[in-house]
């Protein structure tokens, strides 16, 4: 089954501590999103753009 088209998107290389990414995965799996979708609606959120947030639309503090 196709995926549905989430839109003009860009690439982004980023380095993080092992530690970060390793949370992130599990927090990730948790919420049953793909990583890089979780990291994309976490930075949507923090630059105030909740409407950019596809999966996630609140992080607990």
């Amino acid at each position: 089954m196709a995926q549905p088209h989430k839109g003009d998107r860009a690439a982004m290389t980023l380095r993080i501590p092992a530690e970060l990414h390793e949370q992130l995965r599990n927090d990730a799996k948790d919420a049953k999103v793909a990583l890089s979708q979780y990291v994309a609606d976490l930075l949507a959120l923090q630059a105030g753009r909740p409407d950019l947030a596809r999966e996630i639309k609140a992080v607990a503090v």
